[in-house]
This record gives C-alpha cells, sequence and structure tokens, in this order.
C-alpha cells in the first residue's frame, strides 16, 4: 500500500479537540459533509476506522470499537455506486495506553491484509 497509489488518509474532524478532550457531536457534524465529499470523490474499495469516534460516526452505530474492531463491516453513502466494505481498528492512541491489546491489533491487520487480497488492492511495505 502507499499513498501515492492507493491510500488516503484523513481525519473525522480537521483540529485537535481542547485539552485533548473527545470530540463533541456538534464538532462532528461540522465535518461530515467534508468527510463524506472526500468518500464520494475518492470512491474507495475499502475504508479503515480508527478508534471509536471515527467508527461509530461512519457506521451510524452505538456500538463500542471492542465489539466492532477487526470485523468486515459494510458503510453505505449516498453517490457511491455500492456499499464499501469498511473495518473498524483500535486508536494507535488507545494501542500505547494499552501494550496488551496490541496482539489483538495485529490480528485486525491480518484480517485487512486479507481484505486487501480479496480486493485486488495491491499491498506491500510503505506507506
Amino acid at each position: 500500500m502507499s499513498r501515492q497509489e492507493n491510500v488516503y488518509i484523513t481525519n473525522l474532524i480537521y483540529w485537535r479537540p481542547p485539552g485533548n478532550r473527545d470530540p463533541l457531536p456538534a464538532e462532528m457534524q461540522i465535518c461530515a459533509p467534508f468527510l463524506t465529499r472526500q468518500i464520494e470523490l475518492k470512491k474507495p474499495k475499502l475504508l479503515l476506522t480508527s478508534g471509536k469516534f471515527a467508527t461509530q460516526a461512519m457506521l451510524g452505530t452505538e456500538d463500542g470499537i471492542m465489539r466492532l474492531r477487526g470485523r468486515k463491516l459494510l458503510y453505505r453513502q449516498e453517490g457511491l455506486p455500492a456499499p464499501v466494505k469498511c473495518v473498524p481498528l483500535l486508536h494507535p492512541a488507545y494501542l500505547l495506553r494499552r501494550p496488551e491489546d496490541k496482539a489483538k491489533a495485529w490480528d485486525d491487520l491480518r484480517t485487512i491484509a486479507a481484505i486487501c487480497d480479496e480486493l485486488g488492492i495491491k499491498r506491500g511495505a510503505s506507506l
């Protein structure tokens, strides 16, 4: 995978909330149209969400990240020709606080590798 060929990274909100607090629903609503437009333009084969807030906002669920992580789900959006496979991931900041959960993250990455192969997404060593 490489940013030049087939990876696009963006954020749920475009600033760090003061005091590193959780994003407010109003902040996510402000940014949502920009994010959905980016997805509409990019037409991805696969979406990866990182952490609870991105996952819940993108998938419209209140389920927790530990329940959803590593699962192949579908993201639906008007303007896309078909639903997009979506895999929720543990947030990197969470993994720094809870290194004992890194094995779960590795399992999730193996799931992503299999999905990339299934979708014909070229993968390699660089991002």
